[in-house]
């Protein structure tokens, strides 16, 4: 993997030190001593998830992608999960699709079992008891949030 940095490309095994910076820019520190402070794009969480290691998907794994706002008829939409990207210190295995994140953080997992996974530890037997759970959360902010405008 490479990332282009103004009119360079590096690789990201030449990367030896990727710092935040407190001016939300990020430093990174070649192998052979080049200093590069980037303001772009590339962040220190980036740069890091780039360069974890990937391990191919088997088939049948679908991402879920969990709205904050509404839970409609056509909801949930499935995405093929093709690989897992393994992060952090814990080796926690986040989906990687064919499809640009909508979201970063709320999502589910869908077994090939029929079975649903949520990063927070909630197993689900089927795909309509998460659905129901999932409505039935939401309609639990709604009612509050309609009591609390009252």
């Amino acid at each position: 993997m490479f990332i282009e940095f103004e009119d360079d490309i590096i690789p990201l095994s030449q990367i030896k030190v990727c710092r935040a910076n407190a001016d939300n820019s990020t430093t990174i520190t070649t192998l052979d001593g080049k200093v590069l402070t980037s303001f772009s794009f590339y962040t220190n969480e980036i740069i890091t998830k780039m360069a974890a290691p990937f391990v191919q998907a088997q088939p049948g794994y679908f991402k879920i992608s969990i709205p904050e706002d509404d839970i409609n008829d056509e909801w949930p939409p499935f995405v093929p999960i093709v690989a897992w990207r393994m992060v952090g210190e814990f080796d926690f295995a986040e989906p990687i699709t064919v499809q640009l994140p909508d979201d970063l953080i709320h999502y589910a997992v869908l077994t090939p079992d029929g079975s649903v996974f949520c990063p927070s530890g909630n197993r689900y037997a089927s795909r309509t008891e998460f659905l129901n759970v999932m409505r039935a959360k939401q309609a639990q902010v709604r009612a509050r949030t309609s009591a609390g405008s009252t």
